[in-house]
């Protein structure tokens, strides 16, 4: 918990270290690998924290926020077919994920793909509350779309 709470301070060097210490003791500890990634992933170590959550999901090939994190990694380069699928694997595990259908509908509405990215953003849309700041930003990226496209409403 103390680890977690420097990361979202911003202590991420500080995180890193109780992350690296904790998983290094328990390596089959998934969640002190998960947060050992991002951490390396918000410190610019790509190739690391790649390599560290496809071992982690070897174990946990069902875990959503693994694969969202392998799909931010690959969005990172430009690797748009597998950003694809594993957003499409985790929306398949984490109903309850709504910034997996998030990122998914923003994707296809780049890829000029309208009607999956409202589908996409519809599903977002059901599970986030008028307070969340991603909710906004569903309804402008749904507001671009051309008459005709069913908006999930």
């Amino acid at each position: 918990m103390y680890g977690k709470s420097q990361f979202f301070l911003g202590n991420i060097t500080n995180a890193g270290l109780i992350f690296k210490e904790l998983y290094g003791k328990f390596s089959g500890f998934t969640d002190a690998g998960f947060w050992q990634a991002r951490v390396l992933f918000n410190s610019g170590e790509m190739e690391a924290s790649e390599k560290l959550l496809k071992k982690l999901l070897s174990f946990q090939p069902d875990n959503p926020e693994i694969l969202y994190q392998l799909a931010l990694i690959s969005l990172e380069k430009n690797r748009i077919p597998d950003a694809l699928s594993f957003l499409k694997k985790a929306s398949l595990f984490g109903d309850r994920f709504a910034l997996v259908y998030f990122q998914l509908g923003r994707l296809y509405h780049q890829l000029g793909l309208t009607q999956k990215s409202a589908e996409e953003l519809s599903k977002a849309e059901v599970l986030l509350t008028k307070k969340s700041p991603l909710y906004n930003s569903v309804k402008s990226i749904k507001k671009r779309f051309p008459q005709g496209i069913n908006k999930g409403e």
